[in-house]
């Protein structure tokens, strides 16, 4: 009873500690202020990656969607870089990373609204060093460096490969200048494509730590920049990872050659079904599609899956990155409902030189109903079109 009561009388008030922290946020022009104090290693990319859209890979420039027409400016990446840090403490079930007391943007994939997010998350469940001692501690060894793969996203497909496996890069980059070994540290009963596309990548069991909801102190930590900013992501990281993978698997540039044209059904999730999917799937057979629930691949799968790709058409959904993994001509066709536009797969696509339209149906539910009529269209200009290559049907 009085352990209990001293517990009450220290317990933080979550929102009151979440402004704290979210008032004196470390931003990177700082963060490097502080590794140059520190002389800890920061080392940057020698080149600035821009990404300049051919709008001539666009089916119809015409009309498109406000969401669209904002992405279609040039951009320019800050420049990628990995530094060290000693003694931080990563706290919360999104491992938010505090140094000195201070939260550390970059680590909570450098946005601010993620960084709240992991701010409320571990307010909430009272693990901040405000009553540190009466919280159990899990102090790494001193003898480890330990790079945290661990965010607000990182348990989503979509997040994990284009937010955390193409981190991933820099990490190669670190190991190789030290000659110092990294452990990476992800989450507790990872999804299984976490620990098939790390051993994809050669990072084996050994090589793994897995993060626990509690007080974490971390002697040494790199941090590698995310390749991911404001809704683009570096193509250069992305064919970094592509090489990589297609190098484990074997896959070279004569396996890309087939003609494979995929619908991916959204049948098994829980949002954004095609509501008429059976009268598509029928047009799509026709034309030569094959259906995949890409619930039922494993990673290497769905890689060398996408790799066969001409073609690729689905709802909005986290299957739709498999595309890094096809080849340059593929053309994308993406289906939208009307209440919900997210050009995150069309930067990607036109990133990559794939051509790229989209459908948007009617919602209902958060699911859709598409205009089966208008995508046989699409599909009989494009697929007779010259600048689509329309070579035999591969199958799978």
């Amino acid at each position: 009873m009085i352990k209990e009561k001293i517990s009450s009388f220290f317990k933080p008030k979550p929102k009151k500690f979440a402004e704290k922290l979210l008032d004196n946020v470390i931003h990177n022009e700082e963060l490097f202020k502080i590794v140059g104090k520190n002389n800890s290693l920061l080392e940057f990319m020698p080149d600035v990656e821009s990404l300049n859209f051919d709008r001539s890979r666009l089916y119809k420039i015409e009309d498109l969607h406000d969401e669209f027409q904002k992405k279609l400016l040039p951009f320019t990446f800050s420049k990628p870089f990995i530094c060290e840090l000693d003694n931080v403490e990563l706290v919360g079930p999104s491992a938010l990373m505090l140094y000195k007391k201070r939260a550390v943007l970059e680590n909570s994939i450098g946005r601010d609204d993620c960084l709240q997010k992991s701010v409320t998350q571990a307010s909430e469940s009272c693990l901040p060093g405000i009553h540190g001692h009466l919280q159990n501690k899990n102090i790494f060894s001193s003898s480890i460096v330990i790079c945290n793969l661990v965010n607000v996203w990182s348990k989503g497909y979509f997040h994990w490969l284009l937010e955390g496996l193409t981190r991933l890069q820099m990490v190669r980059r670190y190991e190789k200048k030290t000659s110092k070994k990294i452990k990476l540290l992800i989450d507790q009963n990872p999804p299984h494509y976490v620990k098939e596309s790390l051993q994809l990548l050669g990072f084996e069991e050994h090589d793994l730590l897995y993060y626990t909801n509690q007080r974490n102190v971390v002697k040494k930590a790199i941090l590698p920049s995310f390749r991911r900013q404001i809704g683009y992501t570096s193509a250069c990281s992305c064919q970094w990872l592509k090489e990589n993978i297609f190098s484990s698997l074997n896959i070279g540039a004569t396996d890309q050659r087939g003609g494979l044209r995929i619908y991916i059904s959204r049948k098994l999730a829980i949002k954004r079904q095609v509501i008429n999917e059976e009268e598509l799937t029928v047009l799509l057979s026709e034309k030569g599609f094959v259906t995949v629930h890409l619930e039922e691949y494993s990673f290497a799968e769905q890689v060398k899956l996408f790799s066969k790709a001409s073609f690729v058409l689905a709802p909005h959904g986290a299957g739709l990155t498999n595309i890094i993994f096809s080849r340059p001509d593929t053309f994308v066709l993406e289906l939208f409902h009307e209440n919900y536009i997210n050009p995150c797969y069309f930067t990607l696509a036109l990133a990559h030189g794939f051509m790229y339209y989209y459908v948007i149906g009617k919602e209902i539910n958060d699911n859709m109903v598409v205009n089966v009529h208008a995508i046989e269209r699409i599909l009989d200009e494009v697929l007779v079109s010259p600048g689509f290559t329309n070579t035999e049907t591969d199958t799978y």
